[in-house]
């Protein structure tokens, strides 16, 4: 359980990053990673890989199926003796799309609308 404490100063990083942050998913929404066909995530894997060593990550890659890798990054702690391990899992392809013309923004550009933002997988 978070204390007050560590939620507030998440959301202060996290508003601190915010254009950062809003960047990144813009450029993660970019990839067209469809689903079927499939086997079509190793670019954005590759960014990904990319991204986590820029922050100092150790990273790790292999090939489940061509074309088609996992990624795995570990940032070790400064204290790890005082702090549990945080796991995130996540998945980057995404469903069929149909038509293009249909939707309400295009699906592979993210398109922040107030406090909302589009784009498939969002």
């Amino acid at each position: 359980m978070l204390t007050n404490e560590l939620e507030e100063r998440i959301s202060i990083e996290i508003e601190s990053r915010k254009e950062e942050l809003l960047d990144l998913l813009k450029e993660l929404v970019r990839f067209r990673t469809v689903s079927p066909p499939a086997r079509n995530t190793n670019d954005i894997q590759h960014f990904i890989q990319g991204y986590l060593e820029r922050m100092n990550f150790q990273t790790d890659k292999w090939f489940v199926y061509p074309n088609d890798p996992n990624v795995v990054g570990l940032l070790r702690g400064k204290s790890p003796e005082h702090y549990n391990s945080l796991i995130i899992n996540g998945h980057v392809d995404v469903a069929e799309i149909g038509d293009e013309q249909e939707g309400m923004s295009p699906p592979f550009v993210a398109q922040q609308q107030g406090s909302y933002i589009y784009g498939r997988g969002v």
